[in-house]
């Protein structure tokens, strides 16, 4: 794996052309979970990833858009326009250095604009290719045994609060609390602010959580999301030579 404890002379030597950029959000997980969980998760998958495929491991982007949780306090956020920027200027910086290939993985389903973005990119540059890695795509089917109610299972519940234990169990509070609000799904989070929906500020069951699901659950994530990322860069370059 390589990071920015490297110097620019070991990248060019190593002849490194993918690159890693985490992206994950400042914002409220309920009462247990701390305000960077979705940055430590980024950070922690994308640790995984880079260090089993051999890739330049940038530093995991904290900010992105959390409007949806504005209403708790100590939520920050970008705007869509503002992350999209950035996203944009840091791949196109990669490009032009040389990494023929980016991954971005960002574990914040809020930050619907980075498809927007990839696309652009992607039909913009002829240097490289970036694909986005985000909840849900790609599907994890084997998360459904650790979780058998992942599907309601959207902020701060069952699943995050498990991994969260594997990563660092010391900053996870002992108090829970369980909300699934009924005959809602996900796409209520364009419709409504998250004190409206809950209360607390979770979506899910945070009382199943275990540290033991979360250590059965990570490696599993980051496993599948590096299948993702051969297959599709695969994928890429087999319609690229048939064109």
């Amino acid at each position: 794996m390589w990071n920015t404890n490297n110097t620019s002379p070991d990248l060019e030597k190593g002849n490194v052309d993918i690159a890693i950029l985490p992206v994950g959000a400042i914002e409220q997980h309920d009462s247990h979970l701390p305000l960077g969980t979705d940055w430590m998760e980024a950070d922690a998958i994308g640790k995984g990833i880079a260090r089993d495929i051999d890739a330049y491991l940038l530093p995991s982007l904290p900010f992105s858009n959390s409007e949806a949780h504005a209403d708790f306090c100590g939520t920050v956020s970008l705007k869509h326009e503002t992350l999209a920027l950035v996203i944009e200027d840091l791949v196109t910086c990669l490009f032009t250095q040389g990494f023929k290939k980016v991954v971005i993985v960002n574990t914040h389903g809020g930050n619907t604009i980075l498809k927007i973005v990839v696309r652009k990119l992607n039909t913009s540059r002829t240097d490289g290719k970036v694909i986005l890695i985000t909840p849900g795509t790609p599907p994890i089917n084997d998360l459904h045994e650790i979780f058998p109610d992942l599907d309601n299972d959207l902020h701060g519940g069952d699943y995050e609060t498990s991994l969260m234990l594997a990563i660092d169990e010391s900053i996870v509070g002992k108090e829970r609390h369980d909300h699934v609000p009924p005959g809602k799904s996900a796409e209520y989070f364009d419709y409504l602010p998250m004190s409206s929906i809950s209360k607390t500020g979770v979506w899910g069951r945070s009382s199943l959580a275990s540290r033991e699901k979360g250590e059965k659950a990570l490696p599993i994530v980051i496993k599948r999301y590096i299948e993702y990322i051969h297959d599709t860069f695969s994928q890429i370059e087999n319609v690229k030579h048939q064109g």
